[in-house]
């Protein structure tokens, strides 16, 4: 059997990677979520695949913070890809500072929807005899860290003239 492309160690770090993306959803979320099969991803994890398709990597590469190119110099352990170093909030910001104010409300919508969180609700028996839906896609607080950000992001001389802990959040229930 021909040696593999990819090293040990590098297919150790590239299950991590998976891992991390899939999170807390289970095999079969994530599966839906990424098109890759739920015994594909579960192989990847236990290091079982010794040469990963670069089609299931390209799909798995949507949901991590790596490119298809990054994943792979990562399962080869290659430093001839120059692999990004921001990885939190704080170290992404330089790079969405250069975004054009759509891109940047682009960005901001993503965020946004990755943060949603339907909380869904049905009064059978309201006050008018119909039926009322409520959802609640974040929390109050989500809400107002969303609001924050945006607010600094496109009018950053509002940091230094009032602060935004104002915002009222009173009606995010009723989005």
């Amino acid at each position: 059997m021909p040696d593999s492309r990819y090293t040990e160690q590098g297919l150790l770090k590239l299950a991590q990677i998976i891992k991390l993306a899939r999170g807390s959803s289970s095999y079969r979320e994530f599966e839906a979520l990424s098109g890759v099969s739920h015994a594909t991803i579960r192989r990847l994890e236990l290091c079982d695949v010794k040469n990963p398709d670069v089609a299931t990597l390209a799909n798995l590469a949507v949901h991590t913070p790596y490119s298809l190119e990054e994943l792979i110099a990562v399962a080869q352990e290659r430093d001839k890809v120059e692999i990004r170093q921001y990885r939190t909030a704080e170290e992404a910001i330089d790079i969405v500072d250069q975004l054009n104010h759509q891109e940047a409300a682009r960005l901001a919508q993503m965020i946004v929807g990755r943060l949603a969180k339907m909380d869904v609700k049905i009064e059978e028996n309201p006050p008018d005899d119909g039926l009322l839906l409520q959802i609640r896609l974040m929390s109050p607080d989500q809400m107002a860290e969303v609001l924050r950000a945006v607010a600094n992001r496109l009018s950053p001389a509002v940091n230094h003239q009032e602060p935004l802990d104002d915002i009222s959040t009173e009606n995010a229930d009723d989005i």
